[in-house]
């Protein structure tokens, strides 16, 4: 009898033993975990785009990642003329749960040894519409026309909205060292490029 008290007494010093460690296990494992989720929420919402946009390699690129908004037209500059472009997500918030809105598109083309900005910026509307008084108008869309010229710069910004998006084209170069000549054809090309960019893309919304 004193060797079977024994031995149900050691059985159970040795469960209490036990115990503990199980109960520590479980702490580290639920602490683990907790630390886990802690480093996947920092890295998800870590501030990677401090400027709401996310650069992007190619026009294919800008395809891709705005697939799923049919109404929205996207612009390739590279088939208009311009060089060193560049592609932009417009976004929400600055980490990597933030939702796609719109781009921003950048490029630049040279003519009398001068560069000549081009961007276009589309994004949803914001509730406010261009007036008609003054402003361009093409194929029944009203187009606002902002333009400035001085001694160091001249621009033209056109702003439209279509099919619930706003579209901001801009264009601008410098005048310094330029005759008046020059000047003139300058600001030809420019308001050239400007139509240009701004009729195809009411093309494309309206034809589909």
């Amino acid at each position: 009898m004193i060797g079977l008290e024994e031995h149900y007494g050691n059985d159970s010093a040795y469960k209490q033993k036990k115990k503990p460690r199980n109960i520590t296990r479980i702490v580290l494992v639920v602490l683990l975990f907790f630390l886990i989720a802690v480093a996947i929420f920092v890295y998800l919402r870590w501030p990677r785009y401090p400027a709401f946009e996310k650069k992007l390699t190619s026009f294919g690129a800008l395809e891709k990642a705005l697939s799923g908004e049919e109404n929205l037209v996207l612009t390739d500059l590279d088939n208009l003329g311009y060089e060193e472009v560049q592609y932009y997500l417009k976004l929400d918030g600055r980490d990597l749960l933030s939702k796609k809105l719109g781009y921003y598109v950048y490029g630049n083309a040279s003519l009398l040894g001068k560069k000549m900005d081009g961007s276009v910026v589309a994004e949803p509307e914001t509730g406010s519409s261009p007036s008609n008084d003054g402003d361009l108008q093409y194929r029944g869309i009203g187009i606002s026309v902002l333009e400035s010229s001085s001694a160091t710069k001249h621009w033209i910004e056109q702003m439209f909205i279509l099919d619930g998006f706003e579209y901001r084209l801009f264009n601008s170069y410098s005048p310094e060292g330029l005759d008046l000549g020059e000047i003139t054809i300058m600001d030809t090309a420019l308001q050239e490029k400007q139509t240009l960019l701004t009729h195809l893309i009411i093309d494309k919304a309206l034809d589909g």
